[in-house]
């Protein structure tokens, strides 16, 4: 798969992570592309990659820097993949209500899925991490737990506050997942994201849940709270526990 020379080098990455460059690229998806930035230590080499799933803000929210770093420190690659164009983001930011931004999501969820198997097959194979997870926040959430029970091939996956309303159906063997949930998420409600558990384990697959007592929906992108560092620190220790070996 061809991608587009390196586009940009950004500013160091504030925080435990300032030694490393913030990277962009883009992604040929036959007549698609998408955008990727890259947390990296390139002077590292072996370590694993783990591609994140932002929520139907985008990576506007200045939290997925301080995840990223979490993330590089615990040893781990990071790759933010735009799944959702510009438009994508125009268009859930004018809908009228909820309804109407879950049919936008029906409407965009094959292409969003066709980008993300775009972008896990450049990672593997242009990049050459042979350990490769998914972290999905909110809407990312939901996409990545589609693409895994429809058969896509990580080695992990953590899914944060978002998995799909309908009962679907594991169709290959599942990697190991660990979801993170506020107790009181009413976008998300605990009982969708134990039931997805429940699936998973009766598909085989290794699934497991961590709960923060009155957190909402949006506690992962609020870095300075307690909850939110913690819940990094868990993420980063489940993918390392599963990719790192």
């Amino acid at each position: 798969m061809k991608t587009w020379p390196l586009v940009a080098l950004a500013l160091l990455i504030s925080g435990a992570a300032k030694a490393d460059a913030r990277e962009a690229f883009n992604v040929n998806i036959g007549a698609d592309v998408v955008s990727v930035d890259v947390f990296a230590r390139k002077q590292e080499t072996g370590r694993p990659a783990v591609i994140t799933l932002s929520g139907s803000r985008g990576f506007k929210p200045l939290a997925y820097d301080e995840i990223a770093a979490s993330l590089v420190d615990a040893g781990l690659d990071v790759y933010l993949a735009h799944l959702l164009s510009q438009d994508d983001l125009k268009s859930i930011q004018a809908a009228k209500d909820s309804r109407a931004r879950i049919a936008y999501y029906e409407k965009r969820r094959h292409d969003w899925l066709a980008r993300l198997a775009g972008v896990v097959h450049h990672i593997r194979h242009q990049e050459h991490h042979a350990k490769t997870g998914l972290l999905g926040i909110s809407l990312g959430a939901e996409t990545a737990a589609i693409a895994i029970s429809e058969g896509l091939s990580v080695d992990a996956a953590v899914l944060v506050a978002g998995v799909p309303s309908a009962t679907i159906r594991f169709e290959k063997q599942t990697p190991p997942l660990h979801l993170m949930w506020g107790t009181a998420d009413n976008v998300y409600p605990l009982p969708k994201a134990q039931r997805f558990v429940t699936l998973a384990k009766g598909a085989g697959a290794i699934a497991s849940i961590n709960l923060y007592e009155g957190a909402r929906h949006d506690f992962f992108l609020k870095p300075d709270s307690v909850d939110a560092r913690s819940a990094y620190t868990d993420a980063g220790r489940f993918l390392m526990g599963k990719l790192g070996h």
